[in-house]
């Protein structure tokens, strides 16, 4: 009698575990991988997104961080002229999603402060967007892409990458397709997009990829196999005890 009492409380706990298991607690939430900052839908410096597009807090030069997962990268305007250094630091602007489309969603480049220097919060001729990839390289992320945004025909941009800002031009995108993938090599802690011949672009996405040796980033819900394991042996213990009283 004591043996099928025993099956009994093993046989409730196994089902009691497989219900926590499966449906009851939910499963956890891994940093994803790849992993891309959509620069439409990330609010910047932990704060929440522009409502409308806007000319983001700061003074002109100023880095601008945009982080999720516990992974961080940042994006500062700059004036540039082709074939020049970098100059005087400039605002980062936003165009957020929505209400502007996928297309055309993402960060640009200001002169001024609040009041955007361009209307339509792009990459304006002469300027640049250069984002800085170190925070998210030393957690073993290293760059895939970005994707270029707002680009009609006859329009372009100039991309360069690498260890410094300029240090070397991955090429030239131009219009139709308006959206274009630009392939980032691992070592390009820097990435810069300027605004091209007529200053219409944005810069929309950057996607990474994890190779380092352990995962780099956060977890948001616990892994829950330890939890239904405890719940499963309590609740059989419980089991155990009301019927051996009874």
């Amino acid at each position: 009698m004591l043996k099928s009492r025993r099956m009994a409380a093993l046989a409730a706990i196994a089902a009691c575990g497989g219900w926590l298991v499966s449906g009851a607690v939910s499963p956890a939430h891994a940093t994803p991988n790849p992993l891309t900052f959509d620069f439409g839908t990330l609010g910047a410096n932990g704060g929440s997104l522009c409502s409308s597009n806007c000319v983001l807090p700061g003074t002109a030069g100023q880095a601008v961080d945009f982080s999720q997962y516990g992974i961080s990268l940042t994006a500062t305007g700059y004036h540039y002229g082709s074939g020049s250094p970098l100059g005087v630091g400039e605002y980062v602007s936003q165009k957020p999603n929505p209400p502007n489309a996928t297309n055309e969603a993402g960060l640009g480049e200001s002169n001024t402060s609040p009041t955007p220097s361009d209307p339509q919060n792009e990459i304006g001729v002469g300027n640049a967007v250069v984002l800085d990839n170190a925070a998210a390289i030393a957690l073993g992320w290293t760059p895939v892409s970005i994707t270029i945004g707002s680009l009609q025909s006859g329009e372009n941009a100039d991309i360069f990458g690498g260890s410094t800002p300029l240090e070397l031009k991955i090429g030239t995108v131009t219009g139709t397709p308006d959206v274009q993938t630009v392939n980032l090599a691992t070592t390009d802690t820097y990435v810069t997009v300027t605004g091209g011949n007529y200053g219409n672009s944005v810069l929309l996405s950057e996607t990474f990829s994890f190779t380092g040796s352990s995962f780099g980033g956060s977890s948001s819900v616990p892994e829950p196999t330890t939890l239904a394991i405890m719940a499963s042996g309590l609740l059989g213990l419980t089991i155990m005890r009301r019927r051996r009283r009874g």
